[in-house]
């Protein structure tokens, strides 16, 4: 009985075999078990496989059959007239020894794969009529080489020019999606899964192919090769494990497949007459790429992708030219897209198309890219279409036609949006560099029509989201039947359609859309002619990405003795401009005119002492808003604005005391117009007067969440702002009662700041709250162009440790420097008041938190200030008396990082520690401040003393004498 079954079964899988063969050799069945195969997942089978392979080219060909089992092999080799036939429930398991894998150059080729070194499991050389069938599956076993839990970092020329800056690549949301790193090194790892080199006929029909550790299918150099019904299902975190890849090649055609690769799902490079159809398509790379020729610089053409599904990748299809060799004759249709963000190293930034054309590394000619078409597309993506040609390299006659476009915001997008991929290139700020979104942005085009054009945009968009369509530097545009407008949170000047330096353009039928159009010969359409353009065309890596885009209406230069930014740093009437400052909050308070001569006198003692110091910048609250209690505690006053609407004319005129004596005395003020914090009356005391905080709710101590929840809705309570602007505009606006100067042009002002840390406080904030910094810059500038203006941040602290979003407030073009606060204590870098055991973390962590800041302000172009900063007295204690040897010496450390930074021009110009006390003293017995008792420095909810700097602190103003007296600071 047994003998007969066995018989049974063998006819079954030889008639099987023979069934679902169709293209695939005739001739014997070689089964791989009659050969020593195990199949128990343990034991290397390599030998007794190769000894099938063999005993079937011996007969002249035939169907090698691997049973149902495991079977585990290194590299096998296939020969011509040989069908591989995987049966149901039969894998070929990769080892786990790098050992067992060959070389490619013992067979006389290379440059398969991203190594270019091993091979994998597969490969056939100058084979024809070749086959891989059945619905077994192939298992590249890639976790055995990589570390899961590692992920490649990237080098500093991957973010320099990036709207982030070094926060580009340094996302903690985004590194579970990032690529990981593979064990030992890069070239030793298996390389690509299945190869099929200088081959005739070949056929990959139904197999699955799973955990790629290079590329997963290679089709170099073949002619005739049909890829049908194939799964591959790759981890997706696997560097380089494309799908399948066609180099050099001709006829192929890849039908009805599902895709999943952690990089390009099907690329071409230097091959013809390619068909693709009925696919879906997961990457975290290109879904469909064209391009990247690494190897030499063949031709390619003829390209056919029809009834594809792109979804979750980087990119949805990329065109890309980057040596000699021409490209043409591309046919896109009937195509879904969806494209998104990853982070780390992919390349790729959310496009659902990108065609671009620019001297690759070590090029200077550049090949053409011409006659490409798309249409009958439905496109999501996280950034827009681009299509970006170059002097060497225009691109010639695109086309999209019934296009229908969504942009939207992704979770990833205030971490790496904004920014353009142009990878890989010979000039590395035509890498990855900051860039303004349009939906559809072009250049360098010879030849592009855009018909029926359906664009939408999400809800929540960056206001670097901009236009519908922007082209420049184009030949014979035609733009026709567009449905669509430009960014929602562009600015109210934004066209819908920008048309820059171009010859004959065509625009009509766009329903309304606004054109603008500058420099154009030969236009035909309505348009606003040599309207203000954006400046989208300049050089990647030029001062207006790095800085932000320069307006056509600059302000002319401040009169004499402000203090204005140039790069990275501050100057005064042309002369470098740093400082050692402080806090100095309650000035405008003390000098209160309800409050007598006694608060005034104070005031101009305490600024005596600082200016015998040294100490010539100071960073003052413009006032308090609201009365009495707040979240459990007392706010200061007299307040600026005691009721909404309503300003105090005796807390405005101690703004005027205070800026006029130190005007007086040289001085500089940085004031912030309002307060995230409650202590000051601040957000919480706008959503009171607006309904959204009961007065009940406002007195009583409310929970972190609960401040998380209440302070981010005031970015979106469009009174609570209007009440705030009106605020900001009283002040920016005002005239001193006593110099009877206009603050706008007070040199005694350094810069205005929109508030003390004001924070999100919740993710679905974001776009509001940056909506809000861009909004009320503008509002500052409009009114007073010649002042900095600046955001008061403590850093990413300020935006849940999300840098790219620290960022991107800071790329504004009105916002003119970037800001941090340190706080140890807060942020718990040492337990309770065990600051001595504590140091080496405190300074550790305060060096690792600035230079992260200093990377971004590096990356804008624009200076750093590190406007608070404080450390409690030795055991935290609050008496006057007691030691400060813990805070001499963070203070040193602060001190000297600037002092360091300066030297070298690192971006750092200076700094205010918290807080100047000066004449004040901590009442015995009573931690916390009450109304009527004197200002210290520390805001009444925290211990008075806590991290107030007296004027009796002698050691530590030795410290700061060390510094403030000598230069660069004097």
């Amino acid at each position: 009985m047994r003998s007969i079954l066995k018989s049974v079964t063998l006819v079954s899988v030889v008639m099987l075999a023979l069934s679902v063969r169709g293209q695939g050799p005739a001739g014997g069945v070689f089964d791989i078990k009659r050969y020593g195969a195990k199949g128990d997942g343990r034991t290397l089978d390599t030998k007794a496989i190769d000894k099938a392979i063999a005993a079937c080219v011996k007969a002249g060909g035939g169907t090698v059959v691997v049973p149902a089992g495991v079977f585990v092999t290194g590299t096998i080799r296939l020969f011509s007239n040989i069908d591989l036939y995987l049966s149901p429930g039969a894998v070929l398991l990769a080892s786990d020894n790098t050992n067992d894998y060959l070389l490619q150059k013992d067979f006389g080729f290379s440059g398969s794969g991203a190594g270019g070194k091993k091979l994998g499991l597969i490969f056939a050389d100058r084979a024809a009529n070749v086959s891989i069938t059945g619905t077994g599956t192939i298992d590249g076993r890639s976790e055995a080489f990589m570390y899961a839990d590692s992920v490649q970092v990237s080098g500093e020329e991957d973010s320099k020019y990036t709207r982030q800056g070094r926060g580009y690549m340094n996302a903690p949301e985004g590194k579970a999606e990032a690529p990981v790193m593979w064990k030992g090194e890069f070239a030793d790892r298996p390389g690509t899964q299945i190869v099929f080199h200088a081959c005739k006929k070949v056929l990959v029909r139904d197999v699955t192919v799973r955990n790629a550790n290079d590329w997963t299918m290679d089709i170099n150099g073949c002619d005739d090769a049909k890829v049908l019904g194939i799964s591959i299902d790759n981890n997706m975190g696997v560097p380089n494990s494309d799908g399948v890849d066609m180099y050099d090649s001709r006829n192929v055609i890849i039908a009805d497949c599902d895709i999943r690769a952690g990089d390009d799902a099907i690329a071409v490079v230097g091959t013809s007459n390619v068909k693709v159809t009925n696919c879906n398509l997961y990457s975290r790379s290109c879904g469909v790429r064209v391009g990247y020729n690494g190897f030499n610089d063949n031709n390619s053409g003829n390209l056919l992708f029809d009834n594809i599904r792109v979804y979750g990748s980087n990119r949805g299809v990329g065109i890309f030219q980057r040596r000699k060799g021409d490209i043409a004759n591309m046919l896109f249709s009937n195509m879904i897209i969806d494209t998104r963000l990853y982070p780390g190293q992919w390349w790729g930034h959310g496009e659902p198309i990108h065609i671009s054309a620019l001297p690759g590394i070590g090029s200077k000619e550049v090949g053409t890219l011409s006659n490409i078409r798309f249409t009958n597309i439905i496109a999501r993506g996280e950034q827009g279409i681009v299509l970006y040609g170059s002097d060497e390299s225009s691109l010639r006659d695109i086309r999209l036609e019934n296009v229908q476009l969504t942009l939207v915001r992704g979770r990833l997008t205030d971490v790496y949006g904004g920014n353009f991929d142009l990878r890989a290139v010979n000039d590395p700020r035509q890498g990855i560099f900051r860039h303004d979104i349009p939906a559809i942005y072009a250049r360098h085009v010879k030849g592009l029509t855009i018909r029926g054009l359906d664009l939408r945009w999400g809800d929540s968009l960056p206001d670097y989201f901009t236009n519908a369509i922007f082209c420049e530097q184009f030949e014979n545009l035609t733009v026709e039947d567009f449905r669509g407008h430009a960014a929602p949170h562009a600015s109210d000047t934004t066209a819908a359609i920008v048309l820059k330096e171009g010859v004959d353009a065509v625009v009509r039928d766009v329903n309304g859309a606004s054109v603008t159009q500058q420099r154009v010969t030969g236009f035909k359409g309505e348009a606003e002619d040599n309207a203000s353009v954006e400046a989208y065309g300049q050089p990647p890596g030029s001062l207006a990405y790095m800085r932000g885009a320069v307006s056509a209406t600059s302000p002319a230069a401040p009169p004499k003795g402000f203090v204005r930014r140039e790069g990275l740093s501050f100057i005064i009437d042309g002369k470098p401009y740093h400082y050692i400052g402080a806090n100095y909050w309650q000035g405008a308070l003390l000098a209160n005119a309800a409050g007598g001569s006694a608060g005034r006198q104070r005031v101009r003692r305490e600024l005596d002492f600082l200016a015998k110091h040294g100490v010539t910048n100071l960073r003052i609250v413009a006032g308090a808003e609201g009365e009495g209690p707040i979240d459990g505690s007392w706010r200061v006053g007299p307040s600026l604005q005691p009721r909404k609407g309503v300003f105090s004319e005796s807390a405005l005129q101690g703004l005027d005391f205070v800026l006029a004596e130190m005007g007086r005395r040289n001085m500089k003020a940085v004031v912030y117009l309002s307060n995230n914090w409650d202590w000051s009356g601040g957000w919480l005391q706008y959503l009171s007067w607006n309904g959204l905080l009961p007065d009940g709710e406002l007195r009583r101590k409310l929970s972190w969440d609960e401040m998380r929840d209440y302070v981010s809705r005031f970015y979106t309570c469009s009174s609570c702002k209007e009440d705030y602007f009106l605020q900001v505009k009283k002040l920016v606006g005002r005239t001193n009662s006593i110099t009877g100067k206009r603050y706008a042009a007070d040199p005694a002002i350094m810069a205005w700041e929109l508030a003390n840390e004001p924070r999100p406080m919740r993710p679905a904030a974001y776009g509001a709250y940056r909506e809000w910094v861009s909004a009320t810059a503008a509002i500052i500038k409009s009114a007073d162009p010649n002042h900095l203006v600046t955001t008061g941040t403590e850093g990413m602290a300020s935006t849940d440790d999300n840098i790219g979003l620290y960022s991107d407030i800071h790329a504004d073009t009105n916002i003119d420097y970037l800001t941090i606060h340190v706080w140890p204590k807060n942020w718990g870098f040492f337990s309770d008041t065990a600051i001595a055991a504590g140091m080496p973390r405190i300074i550790s962590s305060t060096r690792s938190y600035i230079d992260k800041h200093v990377g971004v302000a590096r990356g804008l172009g624009k200076p750093l200030v590190i406007e608070e900063f404080g450390l409690p007295r030795d055991r935290q204690s609050f008496d006057p008396a007691s030691p400060t040897s813990l805070r001499e010496s963070y203070y040193k450390l602060l001190f000297g990082v600037v002092k360091e930074s300066v030297a070298a021009g690192g971006g750092i110009s200076g700094c205010n520690f918290w807080a100047f006390g000066g004449q004040g003293r901590p009442l015995k017995d009573q931690p916390y401040w009450k109304t009527g008792d004197g200002w210290l420095g520390d805001p009444p909810m925290e211990e008075q003393g806590l991290n107030a700097v007296f004027d009796s602190d002698k050691a530590l103003w030795d410290i700061v004498d060390q510094y403030s007296l000598q230069a660069p600071f004097r």
